[in-house]
């Protein structure tokens, strides 16, 4: 709590800067002052996350979930920053009903999201069920640069972040949003394959009924 009073209230300040009578160089610095806020924001909330998956901290609440609706929620709340990585994103629309706690799903299919968007900028990026040897999946794909096989369990690790992509600049984050991915995962049920193309792109799907892991 007294590490995201202050970053709540620089938000809040920058919001409320935002609205008044800014010249184009103000204005560019506030928006360069709320991104930062947001990367503290999304670092903070990995790290909250990491540490409660790693005490036993987390105990899913599985309720019936409208697949399609959530989907909808995806889409709609990923459609700005798709944009601002020169993304299209895309959706399958789904009548499926899935028994699982929405919250910690929504985590899931964010960390993959984002790093969809960070790592495969300029991609077409596809979120959508689909059946894989019958059982039912979640499945996100990006046409990004891929990731070579020797690096696709390490990307699972904690505090692993790649260093051959080509993303035009740094790439921000710490490495544990498919760590996070992984443990959310193990809690849910679900098995999590991710699959790649170096040049052709990276596929990430959330297979119900997944294996149990050793610990």
């Amino acid at each position: 709590h007294d590490l995201r009073q202050p970053i709540h209230a620089i938000g809040l300040l920058t919001a409320s800067l935002r609205d008044t009578r800014l010249n184009r160089e103000q204005r560019q610095m506030v928006e360069s002052i709320e991104s930062s806020v947001d990367s503290v924001t999304s670092l903070f909330g990995s790290l909250l996350d990491i540490s409660r998956l790693d005490v036993g901290g987390v105990m899913p609440k599985p309720m019936p979930l409208d697949l399609g609706a959530f989907l909808d929620q995806v889409v709609a709340q990923n459609r700005e920053v798709a944009i601002r990585s020169n993304c299209t994103l895309f959706h399958v629309r789904s009548a499926a009903w899935v028994d699982t706690d929405g919250n910690l799903l929504f985590t899931m299919v964010q960390n993959v999201l984002g790093n969809a968007f960070k790592y495969a900028q300029g991609s077409r990026v596809l979120i959508g069920p689909r059946r894989i040897a019958g059982r039912l999946a979640l499945q996100i794909c990006d046409t990004g640069p891929g990731i070579e096989p020797s690096q696709i369990e390490a990307v699972f690790s904690e505090f692993y972040r790649l260093d051959n992509v080509a993303v035009g600049g740094t790439v921000e984050g710490m490495g544990l949003g498919l760590a996070i991915v992984r443990g959310l995962g193990d809690l849910l049920g679900l098995e999590v394959r991710l699959s790649s193309v170096p040049g052709r792109g990276t596929s990430v799907s959330l297979l119900r009924g997944g294996p149990a892991r050793p610990g």
